[in-house]
């Protein structure tokens, strides 16, 4: 009809997808999963269009229907929309994601903690482990230091070269508790052993404080640490996010 204005596709579909408000105690059915997945789609496009009202129509229909303490789809769709609405702040505001990530830091043994459930509820983070420890003594393969560490853990054998681990992390507690935990493995397995703990995030590592010594084989494992190196704290970079 000429003369009215018509409202944009992915603003229509918000509202139609969001007729249905969230209730405590309300029966969570298939009609609710589907408008769930909807208003998540939505949020998603216009988030990536930059239309910063239309999507905080969809936040706040999103916010009636999941819940970190529903079930699985309810909790998921938590994570997604709290991602989705740090996009938000960043690409219009480029202080406030800091202060918000400064507010919600947890502290070390809530760190620690969460990193230990994650550790033993998902195997993979194991196997991860395991196939980096045995590409690692497959790359080193024939290294005669590594060859000599690797007899000496039979009982057989009198003497053993020391084996020096290099940890990293922000936190001074954390390495101190890993090499305590790491020196209490070398006595039962009797072999000599350094630990240097760098106090560091990987962006802001220093490669001159790694006691790297000439001619040793060096081994580097990292899991779930190298895409932080992606990011970047650049003004400019963060307002394009």
């Amino acid at each position: 009809m000429q003369g009215v204005s018509r409202q944009p596709k992915l603003w229509t579909q918000v509202h139609s997808t969001s007729r249905c408000v969230r209730v405590q105690g309300m029966n969570w059915d298939d009609d609710e999963r589907i408008r769930l997945i909807n208003l998540l789609n939505s949020c998603v496009k216009l988030t990536e269009l930059g239309n910063f009202n239309a999507a905080d129509v969809a936040f706040y229909h999103l916010s009636h229907l999941a819940s970190p303490d529903g079930d699985s789809m309810q909790r998921v769709a938590t994570c997604f929309i709290e991602a989705l609405a740090y996009c938000q702040v960043a690409k219009n505001l480029r202080g406030v994601p800091k202060v918000l990530h400064l507010v919600k830091t947890l502290s070390t043994p809530e760190q620690q903690l969460v990193k230990k459930l994650f550790f033993d509820f998902y195997p993979f983070i194991k196997i991860a482990h395991t196939i980096t420890n045995q590409t690692i003594i497959e790359a080193c393969k024939g290294k005669q230091p590594l060859m000599s560490l690797i007899s000496c853990l039979k009982p057989s054998t009198p003497t053993c070269p020391k084996i020096t681990i290099t940890a990293i992390h922000e936190k001074k507690e954390v390495l101190e508790k890993m090499g305590l935990h790491l020196g209490v493995e070398a006595q039962r397995l009797l072999f000599p052993f350094q630990f240097n703990p760098v106090v560091s995030s990987l962006e802001n590592l220093d490669p001159e404080t790694l006691p790297i010594k000439k001619g040793e084989p060096l081994a580097i494992s990292s899991v779930l640490q190298l895409h932080s190196l992606l990011a970047s704290d650049d003004d400019d970079e963060m307002a394009k996010m």
